[in-house]
């Protein structure tokens, strides 16, 4: 019995250890513990955007030994609804990075919580588009406005009038009827979404923008086509409303051009729609004390101007930093610079940005032959009815 003894203290040595061993073990994943965290971003980026996001994502994992970063793309369409259910069940990313509808919309579900991300690197009307109650829910990232192009070689002197244009009776070419495009315009003319929260997509002005819209339409002043760049190229317009990105098509082609900001042919008043902008937000479930300094790390290093040049030439955004366009000559730069720093966007009020949605579509049916009054206060009522 007593040899027993020593093999029986043995054994409970072993399982004393064992389970104080379990005890002291770090939580795996968290920043600071013997194992190396993985923090997790999800994205709705794609092609060559995406391959440089991953590479961004790879250098900040080499460059930092407590945490690896690790990136997963969700299509746009699950975006919303994937992250949404997987929280639900205490998992999901600790960054997300997408377009402001999608950022917008999980802001709304408390998916994720005020940026970590410091303020004021940006233009103020960038983190406008991403603020709620004086509260900026993600960081504005790459974006893109529209300018007005011009053949450089048929055009003698830059345009300074919308209305000198069309008592020339020259065309210009614009992507499509959309309030993004059409912004500038629109708001010089009086357009509004609404006022003191009631809609008013069926007021006089818009009325009367409608009906000159549909006059320039049908004189062939004003030619809607998604490939309105390729027109400017080939000749057949002098003129062309287009993403500021989308100046390479002119930089690779043999023409001379140039460009001024909408905001120089409309007046102070009008104003480009700043719109077509990714975010980045951190998640409200992972966001906690001991993962925030690694998320912190991730933000700051994604939002530094070098890597957001790196995403803009592999993609088809334009940088939100304001050192980016610092100590720039006159050049395009310095045009999409004022068209930021002078851009608008809806109100606070989320419901103008179904607003808009319910403008274009009218916009869309007009120019394809609706009675105008009829589906303005089609889109009014509709409107009406987000309200209810």
């Amino acid at each position: 019995m007593l040899k027993r003894y020593p093999i029986i203290l043995m054994c409970i040595l072993l399982i004393i250890s064992t389970l104080t061993g379990c005890i002291q073990a770090p939580a795996q994943g968290d920043p600071g513990g013997d194992a190396q965290a993985v923090l997790s971003v999800w994205y709705s980026l794609n092609g060559k955007e995406e391959k440089e996001l991953l590479s961004q994502l790879e250098r900040i994992s080499q460059e930092n030994n407590e945490f690896e970063v690790r990136g997963e793309r969700i299509p746009e369409t699950d975006f919303v609804d994937y992250i949404w259910k997987i929280q639900a069940g205490g998992q999901g990313p600790d960054i997300l990075i997408s377009t402001r509808p999608i950022l917008s919309a999980l802001y709304e579900k408390g998916a994720v919580s005020p940026v970590l991300a410091e303020r004021d690197k940006a233009f103020s009307s960038a983190e406008e588009l991403f603020t709620f109650n004086h509260e900026l829910y993600a960081a504005p990232w790459l974006t893109d406005v529209p300018l007005l192009f011009y053949r450089k070689d048929q055009v003698k002197t830059p345009p300074y009038d919308i209305n000198e244009i069309w008592i020339k009776k020259a065309s210009i070419a614009v992507p499509a009827p959309s309030t993004v495009f059409l912004s500038p315009w629109w708001k010089a003319e009086g357009g509004n979404l609404s006022m003191a929260g009631i809609p008013q997509l069926n007021s006089p002005a818009n009325l009367a923008f409608l009906n000159r819209l549909i006059y320039l339409r049908d004189e062939g002043l004003l030619i809607f086509d998604n490939q309105a760049m390729t027109r400017l190229v080939k000749g057949e317009v002098n003129y062309a409303i287009s993403w500021a990105s989308q100046s390479h098509v002119l930089e690779n082609s043999q023409i001379e051009w140039d460009c001024v900001s909408l905001e120089t042919v409309f007046g102070n008043n009008g104003k480009a729609l700043l719109d077509k902008t990714i975010g980045i937000a951190n998640s409200s479930l992972k966001t906690t004390p001991a993962r925030e300094s690694a998320i912190l790390i991730i933000l700051e290093e994604l939002l530094k101007t070098d890597t957001q040049i790196a995403m803009s030439q592999a993609g088809n955004r334009i940088p939100v930093s304001k050192e980016y366009f610092e100590g720039s000559p006159i050049t395009i730069k310095t045009k999409i610079a004022k068209t930021i720093s002078n851009s608008w966007v809806p109100s606070t009020n989320l419901l103008e940005w179904q607003f808009m949605n319910i403008q274009d579509s009218s916009w869309l049916n007009i120019l394809a032959g609706s009675d105008t009054e009829i589906e303005l206060e089609k889109a009014q009522q509709s409107a009406l009815e987000l309200l209810e």
